[in-house]
């Protein structure tokens, strides 16, 4: 069983059998949300601005990964491609193949879908401002097809992240149905969803 659990804005903590790890603990100035620390194997940051790099506030051998490359750390197999000013990771954990796109600019292009093969659960930034907004996401999502997407970086309760889209935008543009959960628990890859699902982890 593998555990997504929502740490705000466009972090979260992944949990597998033997390993975790932490994406893009941020720091509370640059989103105005509290960080409480975690302790995980490995932090996978995409890009150095405070909202997506707070390394230190993760415990643990938390091995950091920042940059594009090949890595293996406690069975978790990562890679890392440059969007640029920033980084997407695709990892595997548990038989589960992940694709965080922090810090999208547009759609993908043909090459970096070659690389990244089929995905299952797909993290999407979908509020605009620094990243792609709710509509050109939708396109992502058709590009990638992945079986669970999870949308992050959108408005919350906070000055910092007032000018984000809300969520909700994303849902509409998908046109489908949509599970809101606050931890999201994931059994082997064949009982993932056949059709591509949105959820929620809030």
């Amino acid at each position: 069983m593998v555990k997504i659990e929502p740490l705000g804005y466009s972090s979260f903590k992944v949990t597998g059998r033997e390993s975790s790890l932490v994406i893009d603990p941020f720091h509370q100035k640059a989103t105005g949300l509290p960080w409480v620390e975690k302790e995980a194997d490995l932090v996978l940051i995409s890009s150095d601005h405070p909202g997506h790099n707070n390394a230190g506030g993760v415990s643990g051998p938390a091995y950091v990964v920042s940059g594009p490359g090949e890595y293996e750390v406690r069975g978790v197999a990562v890679r890392g491609f440059s969007l640029g000013d920033s980084t997407a990771y695709q990892f595997r954990l548990d038989g589960l193949s992940f694709l965080y796109r922090g810090g999208l600019q547009g759609l993908l292009a043909e090459e970096c879908l070659s690389q990244t093969g089929e995905t299952g659960i797909l993290f999407i930034p979908v509020g605009g401002v620094s990243t792609i907004g709710a509509e050109e996401a939708a396109r992502v999502v058709a590009q990638v097809g992945p079986r669970i997407v999870i949308p992050m970086q959108y408005q919350q309760d906070t000055k910092e992240l007032s000018a984000l889209a809300p969520v909700d935008k994303f849902v509409s543009e998908m046109g489908g149905g949509v599970e809101r959960v606050p931890v999201l628990q994931l059994k082997p890859r064949a009982e993932l969803p056949e059709e591509t699902k949105v959820v929620i982890l809030e």
